[in-house]
């Protein structure tokens, strides 16, 4: 997992306007619970299968990726993009489990040393269904746009001057067609991006 990594999500089952809300934690699914009695007669048969996430109930994660998903532990970091219109982004993409066809998204990007949000943005898409796991949706290259404008300190005054090399957080509060609600909660650590045409302050970024 990459480092200042944190995979946090919550899910809420709704139907018939009337919603209810489970958070759930990072602990382990299959963890067994309650109190347990060991005898000379007992084998160890420990499962180590992964939980199938088909029966494992609604859930929402966050990624990177511009064509695909990608989960925050399978990238080096995240790329602060420099796009044609002369500004930056992050990709931001998503991928849900038991959930509708029909994703309303509202991100926000902060800071994560100071809760300075830098990016909010509102998508409606049409979730992907995976042909090889049903109950698996996914979206990608959702372009969260960088605003540092309240970070600017003299010569320091670009995303990849003020947000490279340290830790950001990307939230999302997901709703389906049904009128399900799902949160996600991740954090990750922005690099610069190696296509970057733009002269780099690099004295900016953190020892």
């Amino acid at each position: 997992m990459s480092p200042g990594l944190v995979g946090l999500w919550a899910v809420a089952a709704g139907c018939s306007g009337a919603i209810s809300i489970d958070t759930l934690d990072s602990a382990d699914p299959t963890a067994e619970t309650g109190d347990t009695e060991d005898t000379e007669d007992t084998e160890d048969t420990e499962d180590t299968t992964p939980p199938d996430p088909c029966e494992q109930g609604p859930a929402v994660y966050i990624g990177t990726g511009e064509h695909t998903y990608e989960a925050f532990d399978e990238v080096e970091g995240l790329e602060i993009i420099y796009g044609p219109q002369g500004g930056w982004h992050l990709w931001q993409s998503i991928e849900a489990y038991n959930w509708g066809i029909v994703g309303d998204m509202v991100w926000t990007i902060t800071l994560a040393e100071t809760g300075a949000v830098v990016s909010e943005t509102e998508y409606r898409v049409g979730l992907v269904a995976d042909p090889d796991l049903g109950c698996r949706k996914s979206f990608p290259g959702m372009i969260g746009y960088l605003d540092v404008t309240a970070l600017v300190m003299g010569r320091c005054d670009s995303p990849p001057e003020l947000l490279a090399y340290r830790e950001v957080c990307l939230d999302v509060t997901v709703t389906d067609e049904t009128g399900q609600l799902g949160t996600a909660h991740a954090c990750g650590t922005a690099i610069p991006w190696d296509e970057d045409p733009t002269s780099i302050d690099t004295s900016c970024w953190p020892d």
